[in-house]
């Protein structure tokens, strides 16, 4: 009697097995014949039965029956593809090889894509950030491989990782930002002086300065010359009382290579910035910083003198010491002789290096105009912020045409 129990279950297993079997051919007729909702049915029943779900061909042939669901108007609000994508990345997990559902994987991808878009745009940054590494797990199955070569899809997830960036800085996930960042800063498609510096506000923000340094380093070889990296690296210096070290550091290197226009720049950035801190009064050895910035910017200008930057950094070296003595004048508030006789003299002081700054500003108005409508948006920064300083100088000098020429100016840009 037992026998035949046992006879007769197997037997069931069998006609079980086979009927399974039969949902696959089922569900991939329906699927080359277009009937999708047929499709559907077949490859669920055959997704959750024993005999048929621990074979990658039914989850790789699932996945692209939902992602086939998502073409439909019936259908597209549930978002088909999402359950495509994971059967499709189940049947690659079970050992699945066979490439022919590479299109149904990157259609996914672009898929979650354009939804973390519209997430972000939303302010939806927990779905956009979800979204957006969908797209990158896709992209990356196999370690990579089975999409190597293939420049457009390399090019979508690129631009997943740096848009996920974005969704991880404003969701405070700290340590998520610092992996995705260090790998996109190399990343050649993306790669940009803002992923570096990111970077080194990421680490300042967890108290490792020394990684946050590094970073700013390692972004000005890869980006010479970038003004924001060498100011982050400047102030972080500044901020965290290392000034003396700093200006070490890039005194020595300027001696390495005394031919370097980016490297006298940075130094004279470096005694300009540590001359004139934010928050704070002037240094004892104010004068003797003021000094070395302005050899530092001399040499700067004696190697490459049309660079914009150049030019108006050297020229701020001279206004800032102009609006410190408009300061002092401010502060003169009694009638007496000797207080008129102060302020005259600090005014004429003021004026002095007025006049000093003139110059350096102008020629990064001529340097600037004569691009036209090439200006990069740095450019239009630097150019504004001349025109300001040259419209406070006119002023000061009362030559009323040239300022109110450089008002027009400041007007045309807004």
């Amino acid at each position: 009697m037992k026998k035949t129990i046992l006879t007769l279950a197997a037997a069931s297993f069998v006609l079980s097995v086979s009927a399974q079997k039969s949902n696959l051919r089922a569900a991939n007729n329906y699927l080359s014949s277009g009937e999708f909702v047929n499709a559907k049915k077949a490859i669920d029943e055959a997704a959750v039965n024993e005999a048929t779900a621990t074979d990658p061909k039914t989850w790789a042939l699932r996945g692209q029956v939902y992602m086939q669901l998502q073409n439909m108007d019936a259908q597209k609000a549930a978002n088909p593809y999402r359950e495509g994508a994971t059967s499709l990345l189940k049947a690659l997990s079970m050992g699945y090889k066979d490439p022919e559902i590479n299109p149904s994987l990157k259609v996914a991808a672009f898929y979650y894509f354009n939804d973390g878009a519209v997430a972000s745009r939303a302010k939806d940054y927990q779905a956009a950030y979800d979204n957006f590494g969908q797209t990158i797990a896709l992209h990356d199955v196999d370690g990579g491989a089975r999409f190597k070569g293939d420049k457009q899809f390399d090019t979508v997830a690129s631009e997943a990782r740096l848009q996920q960036i974005i969704a991880a800085r404003e969701l405070g996930k700290t340590n998520e930002l610092v992996a995705m960042l260090e790998a996109a800063k190399n990343d050649p498609i993306v790669r940009q002086p803002y992923l570096h510096f990111l970077l080194a506000e990421t680490y300042t923000k967890m108290g490792n300065t020394d990684k946050a340094l590094s970073t700013f380093e390692d972004g000005k070889k890869a980006f010479p010359g970038n003004k924001d990296l060498e100011n982050g690296e400047i102030n972080l210096y500044t901020k965290s009382g290392r000034t003396e070290e700093l200006l070490k550091k890039l005194e020595q290197a300027a001696v390495n290579d005394p031919n370097s226009p980016e490297l006298q720049f940075s130094l004279g950035n470096a005694y300009m910035t540590s001359a004139f801190p934010k928050n704070g009064s002037a240094p004892a050895n104010y004068k003797d910083l003021i000094a070395k910035a302005e050899t530092a910017y001399t040499k700067t200008l004696a190697l490459k003198p049309d660079v914009a930057d150049y030019q108006y950094n050297a020229g701020s070296l001279f206004y800032n010491q102009a609006v410190e003595f408009n300061k002092q004048m401010n502060a003169v508030t009694g009638n007496s002789q000797a207080e008129q006789r102060k302020y005259e003299a600090l005014k004429v002081q003021r004026d002095a290096l007025f006049a000093r700054a003139r110059p350096y500003f102008e020629k990064v108005q001529s340097l600037l105009e004569s691009k036209g409508g090439n200006m990069s948006a740095d450019d239009k920064v630097t150019y504004q912020s001349s025109l300001i300083g040259l419209r406070e100088i006119y002023t000061r000098v009362n030559d009323t045409a040239k300022a109110d020429e450089a008002k027009k100016k400041l007007d045309a840009l807004k």
